[in-house]
């Protein structure tokens, strides 16, 4: 994922649609607003409030669309300024990529679901705690239920079919083992997250000893028949 705030747009999409022809099964620009101020204060800049990093973000992926489909590009926007610049690539495109846009809040997952072609769905913090604890609680299938609801949201307000979009989340721990409790003391140990815990969360895939077929989307622990049974309910929650 690329903070917009570090990229002018215009460079991006010039550099996304020269490399999608080279990267094989083509190529996602993954662009966001930017959540970590310290990343902004390090290199000097400001960390302004959500409302105008989700406005930069918007105008940044109507030049990037811009730029991949029409010969010239002028564009006024409250961020950026765009006059008269060429697309570069012969049009249309060998290989347009896609659009990848992640967001944890209902104004920035409907953003996403408007205007990217894949909504990256991340863990809620309820707590407040930002670390393991806090993203295991914060992505559980209730969690990313009402996520899915806020990027169906987006697509119908935009006037685009909620049915197309891909939703997709991250993958952090990913084994396989015939006897998960092994994995289930070593994600304990190292994240501070229990094995229950564990059970609840969609970053974090494990088994407990009687075969629990919880879903999530990581798997840490199971056979490939028990993960399987645990993938079954996020695949109809995306289903749905």
């Amino acid at each position: 994922m690329i903070d917009v705030g570090f990229y002018h747009p215009l460079v991006l999409a010039r550099a996304a649609a020269t490399i999608a022809p080279l990267a094989a099964g083509g190529y996602e620009l993954g662009i966001g607003a930017g959540w970590m101020p310290d990343d902004h204060v390090m290199a000097g800049l400001p960390f302004d409030r959500a409302g105008i990093r989700l406005e930069r973000l918007r105008e940044a992926v109507e030049i990037i669309r811009s730029v991949w489909t029409q010969e010239r590009t002028t564009y006024e926007g409250r961020h950026y300024r765009i006059e008269n610049a060429p697309s570069v690539l012969e049009l249309p495109l060998e290989v347009e990529p896609k659009i990848l846009i992640g967001g944890t809040m209902p104004r920035a997952i409907r953003l996403a679901a408007a205007h990217a072609d894949i909504v990256r769905v991340f863990p809620a913090l309820p707590s407040g705690k930002i670390g393991w604890p806090g993203w295991a609680e914060g992505s559980t299938i209730e969690h990313f239920a009402e996520k899915r609801t806020w990027a169906r949201e987006g697509a119908e307000r935009a006037g685009r079919d909620p049915g197309a979009l891909e939703l997709s989340t991250q993958l952090t721990h990913t084994a396989v083992a015939n006897n998960p409790a092994p994995l289930h003391d070593f994600i304990a140990k190292t994240t501070d997250v229990p094995a229950a815990a564990q059970d609840e969360a969609m970053i974090l895939l494990t088994r407990d000893p009687v075969g629990g077929t919880r879903a999530t989307s990581t798997p840490a622990g199971g056979d490939r028949s028990q993960l399987l049974r645990r993938l079954r309910p996020v695949l109809q929650l995306r289903a749905s």
